[in-house]
C-alpha cells in the first residue's frame, strides 16, 4: 500500500512526505490512507492523508484509533 500511497501523493501534487519507516496500514478508495512509523514505540501515532491536504494530520495512537474503527 505504501506504493499506492505515494502514487496519491504524486498525482495530488504533494510532496512525498512519507520515509522508509512509514508503513501504510489501511486506504481507502484511493484518495485517502492511513500510517504510522515503524520504530521501537509499542504504541505509535496513527497519521492520515486525504487527497487535497497539504500535509498529514496526526490521529492519535494506534491502539485508540483502532478501538474506534473496529
Amino acid at each position: 500500500m505504501n506504493l499506492w500511497a505515494k502514487e496519491l501523493l504524486n498525482e495530488d501534487n504533494t510532496e512525498d512526505f512519507l520515509k522508509e519507516d512509514d508503513f501504510v496500514f489501511m486506504m481507502h478508495q484511493g484518495y485517502m490512507f492511513w500510517y504510522f512509523k515503524i520504530n521501537e514505540e509499542e504504541n505509535p501515532n496513527v497519521y492520515s492523508y486525504f487527497e487535497g491536504d497539504l500535509k498529514p494530520k496526526d490521529r492519535g495512537k494506534l491502539k485508540d484509533f483502532l478501538a474506534e474503527y473496529i
